[in-house]
Order: structure tokens, then C-alpha cells, then sequence
């Protein structure tokens, strides 16, 4: 049998490279062998379950989804030639027709073993295709809940993902009734990197947990969590569905992350957090729209330090960096929840304010203007403090304009006005 094995993996992993018809017959061929030394699907399953595991290491994590769901043509033509082989065995062993029954029950129960089997792995192609298409956690989580339920059957499933900042496993979906597992037995899944079944005997209602952790690199990322009323609920088969399901989940998890990771870096000013002029442009052409269509006000702040070259000629540009960093936090304490803020440029910042009138955007830019000049900045050394005034323009839709760039050109003539006015005020176009 190790001789066999060792065969059938130099075939998935040929075929994982270049997918020929001759490694297929060559397959075909095994499979003849593995009837001869009285291998059953189930084992023919397992064999191909421990192959693709040992192959997989062999790829990059990314490219993991492709060698599963490609293993599954090899799996498939193997188990009907093994199929043909199995009768033809049959015929030349059984002779006698008192025995033919006998050994039909076994073929029956071979197929509907067969048939389970393949119905998993099919889900489990479905559900690499789905996740390979897919950048958005909650349908993620969503998809493979899902697609668990098709082919496991518990009374509840959940999902928990480690938080990045506590590393604790935070639940993010659940399925079913809720069965929240206990803290100790997430710490065990967590730490011990490997599956465990565990009956819960509280109130006379014995509840069984089954935990598979989801790795990436051997890091946990999250959970997967089914429980059911029966302790017989969930096998070894069982155990090795799920891990190939968290497997899958993992990858696609790590992926919805990195593009969401990317997508803020796009929009998210590196320097204070503030959203950048990129997303600045975005949001100020949305909100615009939204004005023109319902009607309403809409208004633009744009502020600017006051002798920032001189603060940055004092202290240097890192500390410069500090107080910029400081003045946002100010700017997104100061704005209201639908505000958006954003960095201009430089020491300029910016704030849309939806659905506002000029006099509403004057008083909250002079509350604004107000902060800055009491607030006392902190450098890096936490013991030098330095004090900074703005100075801001505003436009307001529909009096300055009715298309963006005027909105910014008349923000931009306020915020000249201010400077030329004394600085440290608030000011109008005209």
C-alpha cells in the first residue's frame, strides 16, 4: 500500500502541472491495482484526501484553491475506472449466484458511500469556484455556512475570527440555534491548532462542539464551530470535511482582508488617517449629487495652517508631522458624524458638510478654528508644546457654484481672504 500511495501522489502531483490524458489513464490503471489489494472507496478517499494535503504544501497558499479543485478530475476518473474494476472483479471472483447478492449489498453500499463522498467533494469544488470570486467577508462567511449545511448536518455553525489586536476569537456568523461554544474551549482550538470534539454536559442536555481552526502559514485566523445534540454527530470524516472547508475559508478570509487593507490604503491618507484627495474628490462628487437631486445645502471647508514653514524651520518636519497628525484628530472631533474629512495637501485639510447652510458651515468651521487655538500640540519628545492657529474658507451649494470645482475654487478665495485678513479667522468668498 505505501508503494501505491507514493504513486498516487507523483500522479496528483503531475497532473497538477501540466492535467495530460496520459497521467488520467494512468490513473485508470492504478486503480486496478487498488481493487486487486482490496481498497474501497473510502480508502481510495482517503488516499486521495492525504495526496492532495501533501501536494498542497508544495504551492503557494494562493494557489491552494486551484490545486484542490483541479485534483478533483484525477479523483473522479480514478473512482470509475475503479468503479469498472470493482465489477469485473466481482464477476471473475464470485461465481456461484448463492454469493451474488452478498456481494451486490457491498457494491450498494460502496456506491451510496461513493455517492456521499462525491456530493462533498462537488460541494467542496462549489465552493472554491464561489470563494475565488468573491472579496466580501460576509458573503465569505456566509458562503460557507452555507454550503456546510448541504452536506453535515448540526444544529448550529459558527464562525469566529481572531481579532488582529487582542488575538481573541471574536464570532462573527452563526447559523442555526444559537450555541455559543465556551471561552475554554475556544482558547483550546486556538492554541492547540488542531480539531477537537468535545460533549458539553450542562442542565441535563448534553451538547456536542466540534471546533475546527482555520491556518494560514500555521497561524489561526478564525474558527469554525458546528454543535449538535448527538455525540455521534460528528466523525473523523466529518473532522477531515470541515478542516478542507476551513482550509478553503482561510485562504479566501486572508484574501477579502488584503483587499480591504488595499482598498483603505487608497483612500486613507497615510500621514494623519484622515481620508486622502483621491477619496476627498470621490466623496465631495457624491455628496454634490445627492445635494442636487434632493435639494439641499451642501458645504466645503477648506483650512490651512497658519506659519506651518515656520513651525517646520523651529522643529523640524518630523515634529511638523506630529502636529499634523494631531490637528486631524482635532478636525474629526470637531466634525459631526456625517462630515467627511479629508488632507487637501500639505497643511491643508478639508470637511464636507452634507445638507448644510453657509451659516450652519460658518459656525461649525469658527468652533473649529476655536480647538485649534486653544489646543496645546505635543511633539514627539512628549515635553516640547507648540500652539498653531488655521485659518479656513468656505462654499456653500448653491450660492458658490453648482459644480465641484467651483465649490473648491470659492472655499479656496475664503481661505486666501482669511490669510490676507489677519489669519486665524473664518471667511467667505466675498
Amino acid at each position: 500500500m505505501p508503494e501505491l500511495k507514493e504513486r498516487y501522489i507523483n500522479l496528483l502531483r503531475e497532473y497538477t502541472k501540466n492535467y495530460s490524458e496520459e497521467t488520467l489513464y494512468r490513473a485508470g490503471k492504478l486503480s486496478k491495482e487498488l481493487v486487486i489489494a482490496k481498497q474501497g472507496p473510502e480508502e481510495i478517499i482517503q488516499l486521495h484526501m492525504e495526496a492532495m494535503e501533501h501536494v498542497v504544501k508544495e504551492f503557494p497558499p494562493l494557489q491552494g484553491p486551484n490545486v484542490v479543485l483541479n485534483s478533483f478530475t484525477l479523483l473522479l476518473e480514478t473512482m470509475m475506472s475503479y468503479g469498472l474494476a470493482y465489477r469485473e472483479y466481482i464477476d471473475i471472483k464470485n461465481k456461484k449466484v448463492n454469493r451474488l447478492e452478498t456481494y451486490a449489498e457491498k457494491l450498494e453500499t460502496a456506491n451510496r458511500a461513493l455517492e456521499q463522498r462525491i456530493k462533498e467533494l462537488t460541494v467542496v469544488q462549489e465552493l472554491t469556484q464561489a470563494l475565488g470570486s468573491s472579496m466580501e467577508l460576509t458573503s465569505i462567511l456566509k458562503l460557507i455556512v452555507d454550503k456546510l449545511s448541504s452536506v453535515v448536518n448540526y444544529d448550529s455553525c459558527s464562525i469566529y475570527l481572531i481579532n488582529r489586536t487582542t488575538g481573541q476569537p471574536i464570532i462573527n456568523l452563526i447559523k442555526g440555534e444559537q450555541k455559543e461554544a465556551p471561552p475554554h474551549l475556544l482558547q483550546k482550538a486556538v492554541t492547540g491548532k488542531d480539531s477537537i470534539i468535545v460533549p458539553d454536559n450542562t442542565e441535563e442536555c448534553t451538547v456536542t462542539y466540534l471546533l475546527v481552526p482555520m491556518l494560514i502559514e500555521n497561524k489561526v485566523t478564525g474558527l469554525i464551530i458546528l454543535s449538535g445534540s448527538s455525540k455521534t454527530t460528528f466523525n473523523d470524516d466529518t473532522i477531515k470535511l470541515i478542516s478542507i472547508f476551513a482550509g478553503q475559508a482561510a485562504a479566501a478570509i486572508e484574501r477579502a482582508n488584503l483587499y480591504e487593507k488595499t482598498r483603505e490604503m487608497a483612500l486613507t491618507d497615510e500621514k494623519t488617517g484622515l481620508y486622502n484627495y483621491r477619496a476627498f474628490n470621490f466623496f465631495l462628487d457624491k455628496e454634490l449629487k445627492r445635494a442636487q437631486r434632493y435639494n439641499h445645502f451642501l458645504s466645503l471647508i477648506i483650512l490651512d495652517i497658519d506659519d506651518f514653514k515656520i513651525l517646520n524651520d523651529t522643529y523640524g518636519h518630523l515634529e511638523g508631522d506630529y502636529v499634523l497628525n494631531e490637528l486631524a484628530q482635532i478636525i474629526q472631533n470637531t466634525a459631526r458624524e456625517v462630515d467627511i474629512s479629508a488632507r487637501y495637501g500639505g497643511e491643508e485639510f478639508c470637511v464636507i458638510l452634507p445638507e448644510t447652510t453657509r451659516e450652519q458651515a460658518y459656525t461649525i468651521a469658527d468652533r473649529l478654528r476655536k480647538n485649534v487655538e486653544n489646543h496645546i500640540f505635543t511633539h514627539s519628545d512628549k515635553k516640547t508644546t507648540s500652539k498653531i492657529t488655521v485659518s479656513l474658507g468656505i462654499s456653500t451649494y448653491p450660492q458658490d457654484g453648482n459644480i465641484k470645482e467651483d465649490l473648491i475654487k470659492m472655499a479656496d478665495l475664503g481661505l486666501y481672504r482669511a490669510k490676507n485678513s489677519g489669519k486665524n479667522r473664518v471667511a467667505f468668498s466675498q
